[in-house]
């Protein structure tokens, strides 16, 4: 898993601070890539029950957190570019969370 700015560090800093994370949090991806490290299952969604996070998702879900796959995200993002569509434009962003999850639904 990588994660760069906010996500990585919590809501700290200033936009320099996150670019420089997302510089490191890059070049640890090309550096995985140049080993062959797997990189996104090679677009296959493996089950949570073959993977490293269902201790993670476990524990976010027995607090009452809502989780959003790969494949979930893939939807939502779908789901901007035909509202996109509408409009004339690549993608309409869905700016809220509630409004993201209503998509899954």
């Amino acid at each position: 898993m990588y994660a760069s700015g906010w996500l990585k560090r919590g809501p700290i800093g200033v936009i320099a601070t996150t670019m420089a994370d997302a510089y490191q949090t890059g070049d640890t991806i090309i550096e995985d890539w140049t080993n062959g490290e797997p990189m996104l299952n090679d677009g296959k969604e493996v089950p949570i029950e073959q993977s490293n996070t269902k201790p993670v998702l476990d524990l976010l879900r027995s607090k009452g957190h809502r989780t959003v796959s790969y494949a979930d995200w893939k939807k939502i993002e779908q789901k901007e570019f035909d509202l996109g569509a509408r409009v004339g434009k690549p993608r309409e962003k869905i700016l809220s969370v509630e409004e993201m999850l209503k998509v899954l639904d």
